[in-house]
């Protein structure tokens, strides 16, 4: 098995360092890097369709892996749709640590999914539902932790309305 490249092909480049294609100075291989990029360019745009449909599969995969790992329904109210659902970090600081990650707040999905797993699914993430989620994040709170019909109750009740676990009015 051969390490790095051939003791041929690094003659070659040193006797004609130039792109065969536009005469540009080339990258080892036998093109230089910006006809390699139009070559990537003109595949792409070729191929756009099934390049996309197979990034969009590869994304709803990570997640999926995310949430089933996670518990697969949302922690406070019990919804199962995949839709609804989303990771939590448990103790707040979610933004706060994307912006450590990828250097931006609003960063995450796909990229946030595959952290998860190359970190072997650390601790302090839970699935909670949209709804769940943005209640907590502005309120502090989810209105289902203070309906006392709710399964779980872990804050006195402020109102008397009943729980709705499933959809519905």
């Amino acid at each position: 098995m051969r390490i790095g490249m051939s003791v041929d092909r690094l003659r070659r480049m040193k006797h004609n360092p130039t792109c065969p294609q536009c005469g540009r100075k080339r990258t080892p291989n036998k093109k230089c890097l910006h006809c390699i990029k139009a070559k990537n360019k003109a595949y792409y745009a070729l191929h756009k369709d099934k390049l996309s449909e197979a990034g969009k599969q590869r994304n709803r995969a990570k997640r999926q892996a995310c949430l089933d790992h996670y518990g697969g329904h949302c922690a406070c109210c019990g919804e199962k749709r995949v839709e609804f659902l989303a990771i939590d970090h448990v103790n707040g600081g979610g933004s706060k640590h994307r912006l450590e990650l990828f250097g931006k707040r609003n960063a995450g999905g796909p990229a946030f999914y595959s952290w998860l797993k190359k970190n072997g699914f650390p601790t302090g993430y839970r699935v909670l539902c949209h709804n769940c989620n943005t209640s907590l994040g502005l309120y502090g709170y989810c209105p289902h932790q203070r309906d006392s019909t709710c399964p779980s109750t872990s804050i006195p009740p402020s109102s008397q309305q009943p729980c709705r676990t499933e959809a519905g009015p």
